[in-house]
């Protein structure tokens, strides 16, 4: 969940490898070999997106093979947001998030639980209690080597203990600026501010 471009980013993890017949091993250990249904949700366009249609239509394809049958549901972008944020619905086992941050906070954002007064975005309802605490460590933490390492902590947790996000590729936010433009902050997040910047002449 954490992307290169950030701070607690562990270039030594690795996460899952694609491996369909383990996934098929563990769809059965969980009592569904059969495999189930579930709703996919995406929006058709919206806020920076690549190709969010075709990126959901290749995971259903490749949950298909092992016996995971994903309806997608796609809406324009004001649609889309004021269903998702509130929060997944019976039958409905993903929805699709993207997000521009390169801070180890953004973390926090979609992983607190959403039992949590501040749970941000987390509308898939993820929730684990030592997530929950050490994401307050991490806030109350002015180390930063020590905070670095308990967001790393918080992300393995998260992808290898509980599996609860599936991310699916990390693109650059390129500004090119011409010479003459003097002040420019480019900040952790893909929107700017412009009280700053000036223009040389």
């Amino acid at each position: 969940m954490i992307s290169p471009a950030t701070a607690a980013y562990d270039p030594k993890y690795k996460p899952y490898s694609y491996d369909p017949e383990k996934a098929k091993a563990l769809l059965k250990d969980a009592g569904v070999g059969n495999g189930f249904e579930t709703v996919f949700w995406t929006s058709t366009s919206g806020s920076g997106q690549m190709i969010p249609v075709a990126m959901a239509e290749w995971i259903q394809r490749d949950l298909a093979k092992v016996g995971i049958r994903v309806k997608l549901e796609t809406f324009d972008w004001i649609t889309y947001l004021s269903k998702m944020f509130q929060g997944l619905r019976p039958g409905h086992g993903a929805y699709q998030l993207s997000w521009g941050m390169t801070t180890n906070f953004w973390i926090d954002i979609v992983a607190r639980s959403s039992r949590q007064p501040d749970k941000g975005v987390n509308v898939g309802w993820y929730a684990n209690p030592k997530v929950d605490g050490l994401l307050d460590t991490a806030r109350g933490e002015l180390d930063e080597k020590k905070r670095t390492a308990v967001y790393r902590q918080i992300d393995k947790i998260i992808m290898e203990e509980d599996a609860a996000f599936f991310p699916i590729c990390n693109d650059l936010n390129l500004v090119v600026l011409s010479p003459k433009v003097k002040g420019f902050v480019n900040p952790p997040e893909e929107w700017f501010q412009l009280w700053t910047p000036w223009i040389d002449a």
